[in-house]
């Protein structure tokens, strides 16, 4: 029997099936100063990859009682990319969202525990033929504590009735 075919075809769909990983540090903690985070990535190979981009949570100031973070992927040559939120431990807090090839918009999410370590997974399937890219685009902004809702909530339904009582005079 001839094994010399069946040896090539399996290191052909090896190169192929290539993973590759990377692993970024995502530069201050949330929320990010400035206030967005960009990474241009390429994917040198073709086929399966994962990515992990780390960050930490800051001590938050004032009136905020959270972060609430989108992230934005514009894949290129890039299949079934996927973003989930994990834990120091990486394991997963949130799958975030997948998307096909193109355009991949990851909705918000809030509630990260101030000093914590957290990772964004980012893996797909590399397809072009020297694999593929992506932008990695993450905005985190503070959420103000419910009790400056409800002074804002008060502040308008006393102008309400100021404005009812100069109306009826």
């Amino acid at each position: 029997m001839n094994f010399k075919s069946p040896l090539i075809a399996l290191a052909l769909s090896a190169v192929g099936m290539a993973a590759s990983a990377a692993d970024y540090t995502i530069p201050g903690t949330l929320p990010f100063d400035p206030a967005v985070f960009s990474q241009s990535v390429t994917v040198d190979a073709t086929g399966l990859f994962t990515d992990y981009f780390k960050f930490e949570v800051a001590p938050l100031t004032g009136d905020v009682s959270a972060s609430s973070s989108q992230v934005n992927l514009v894949p290129l040559w890039i299949e079934n990319i996927h973003v989930d939120l994990l834990a120091s431990d990486k394991s997963t807090v949130i799958n975030i969202g997948q998307d096909g090839p193109g355009y991949s918009y990851i909705d918000a999410f809030a509630g990260l525990t101030v000093g914590s370590t957290y990772y964004f997974r980012v893996s797909g399937d590399a397809t072009g033929s020297a694999g593929g890219s992506y932008d990695f685009i993450a905005t985190a902004t503070p959420v103000p504590e419910p009790s400056t809702y409800a002074l804002l909530a008060a502040g308008l339904g006393a102008i309400g009735f100021v404005a009812r009582r100069r109306k009826q005079a």
